[in-house]
């Protein structure tokens, strides 16, 4: 009988733990995610501003092929199933033409993290 009470006991224990070790996965993902995202929106930002649109409007990394400034390939078990994309349109604030940016970094598909920003052209006042 001490035998059965140790038994549900301990269960209910190792699904906390459980529980636990899904979420704190969850948060790094989402961490990595936004780092990601953030990383993109600089690189594309410190991009000539006649160059933006015509190289990273529609820009996409597929799963596996993620890529850092250097064009080397991000490895690790931290990046599995993570794909990043990138959409920038002209737009006009106050008379002032400028190109919103917007990345997006998908786990397995479902957003994971959503950087927006705007980007003026720095040598044009």
């Amino acid at each position: 009988m001490a035998m059965v009470i140790l038994a549900v006991a301990s269960s209910g224990i190792l699904m906390s733990f459980a529980a636990a070790a899904s979420v704190q996965n969850e948060a790094q993902r989402q961490v990595i995610a936004s780092r990601l995202a953030a990383d993109l929106v600089e690189e594309i930002a410190g991009t000539d501003y006649a160059q933006i649109l015509s190289t990273y409007n529609g820009y996409n990394e597929a799963a596996g092929s993620l890529q850092d400034r250097t064009g080397a390939t991000i490895v690790g078990a931290a990046y599995q199933g993570l794909s990043r994309s990138a959409v920038c349109q002209t737009v006009a604030v106050a008379g002032v033409n400028l190109i919103k940016v917007t990345v997006e970094v998908q786990y397995h598909g479902a957003t994971a993290a959503k950087v927006c920003t705007l980007v003026g052209d720095r040598y044009k006042h």
